[in-house]
């Protein structure tokens, strides 16, 4: 028998900038996420696990269970990566780690926040 092997098949990445005036955080989620699935190929159904980066630009509510209601999705593993910098590294390692282990097949690796000025 054979163990699944991770791999990245989706990206997605939004226009890098310096202010994210009027959009939330969840937008910004929802908007990468999108384009990582179709990226991908696959539909949103097919997402079984998902992890999150912290969320520093707005509240701390956004952990995954929130993130997966508003996207739709329905993950039978879901956690928070929260190691600063390597965030997105450790989110693809963990990704790997869980597809491995067998816990699921499609994991959406996520991580936005929005900046706004403050006067």
């Amino acid at each position: 028998m054979s163990r699944a092997k991770g791999a990245i098949v989706g990206i997605g990445e939004l226009k890098p900038q310096r202010l994210t005036q009027g959009v939330t955080t969840l937008e910004m989620i929802a908007e990468v996420s999108r384009l990582a699935v179709v990226d991908a190929g696959l539909e949103p159904a097919a997402i079984d696990g998902l992890l999150v980066g912290p969320q520093i630009g707005e509240t701390p509510q956004h952990v995954p269970a929130t993130i997966a209601e508003y996207l739709g999705l329905a993950p039978t593993m879901a956690n928070v990566v929260d190691l600063g910098g390597a965030s997105g590294a450790g989110m693809v390692w963990r990704a790997a780690a869980a597809i491995e282990a067998g816990m699921c097949e499609a994991v959406l690796c996520v991580l936005a926040n929005n900046r706004e000025e403050v006067a």
